[in-house]
């Protein structure tokens, strides 16, 4: 009988050997020295080709941001604390029966300093005209007696800067029509003014060619460019001092602008009402009140830069659908 051989005996030598050269080469048991694996071992490299193949697949999609709040639209309660007197010809007007129509009793204003407009003593009170331009409603004055005062207080003093909005309509008229005022009782009536109608520019200009005006005082003033503003047509005019610059607008007309020097307090004209439409009655040599409509009215107690101040023409004019 031959003797019995082993048939495990080889493959346990080899197996010996594996486990041997693995443990010298650093593999793991249960890899195969060329490099492959057995189905209980991952290849090598295995890892880094998951990791590549996850940046590959799209992630699922996250949630959408929020998208970002609209910008609040800009209106003149964006003056902050700047804005001392806001008329508005759609709110806190308060009139009393003077038939056929309805005189303006108080407009109030809508700022934060309660700067409301009354008729001074001794002057008759501008009539309400509902929804006369675009819907909204206007305070009409009657260029010879009608105007509007605001008490003196230390909000409309104006210490340096100042700029003044007003949305006019004026007729044709023979006198100069004020649309605000605050000026010194005395030459040379230092304090700031507005006008749609201003008629002392010269000899030789007939007095229905009036020009827009601004004065810091009555020796430094500023004429607009265009004739013919009492035509009837609503339009914003503006005035914007910043301590050194007076620059008059009027309506689509281009701006004009003139350097002044201005004495410490002289814009404050302290103890001098202002008025809005006219100066009471009698106390002009000559009658400056408005002959015809305001629709609106900021005062603002410091200048506007160039956005604030494109701001507010575009309010006014898409407020009142003007071009």
């Amino acid at each position: 009988m031959r003797p019995r051989v082993l048939a495990s005996a080889q493959p346990l030598a080899l197996w010996a050997c594996v486990v041997a050269c693995n443990s010298v080469l650093g593999n793991r048991p249960g890899d195969l020295v060329d490099g492959g694996a057995d189905d209980a071992a991952p290849e090598i490299g295995t890892e880094a080709a998951a990791d590549a193949s996850s940046e590959s697949v799209p992630a699922e999609a996250s949630p959408e941001a929020p998208a970002p709040e609209a910008p609040t639209p800009w209106d003149p309660s964006s003056l902050g604390a700047a804005l001392v007197l806001w008329l508005d010809g759609d709110h806190d007007i308060t009139t009393a029966s003077c038939a056929p129509s309805e005189c303006v009793q108080v407009w109030g204003d809508r700022s934060s300093y309660g700067n409301d407009a009354s008729p001074p003593a001794g002057s008759p009170a501008p009539t309400f005209v509902p929804s006369q331009y675009n819907g909204h409603g206007a305070v009409r004055f009657d260029g010879e007696f009608t105007s509007l005062a605001v008490a003196d207080v230390p909000s409309l003093q104006f210490a340096n800067g100042y700029a003044i909005l007003g949305v006019v309509a004026e007729q044709p008229a023979s006198q100069q029509g004020t649309v605000y005022g605050k000026t010194a009782p005395g030459y040379p009536y230092a304090g700031p003014a507005l006008w749609v109608d201003y008629f002392n520019q010269g000899a030789g200009i007939p007095a229905t060619d009036g020009y827009a005006a601004a004065q810091v005082d009555y020796t430094q003033f500023i004429l607009s460019n265009q004739l013919h503003l009492d035509d009837g047509t609503l339009r914003v005019y503006g005035v914007n001092f910043d301590g050194e610059v007076l620059t008059l607008h009027a309506g689509d007309a281009a701006p004009v602008t003139m350097t002044v020097t201005v004495a410490p307090g002289s814009l404050q004209a302290i103890g001098k009402d202002a008025y809005v439409g006219g100066p009471p009655n009698g106390v002009a040599s000559t009658s400056q009140i408005v002959l015809g409509d305001i629709a609106e009215l900021l005062v603002v107690n410091e200048s506007l830069d160039d956005p604030g101040w494109a701001s507010a023409i575009a309010y006014l004019k898409a407020k009142y659908a003007l071009p």
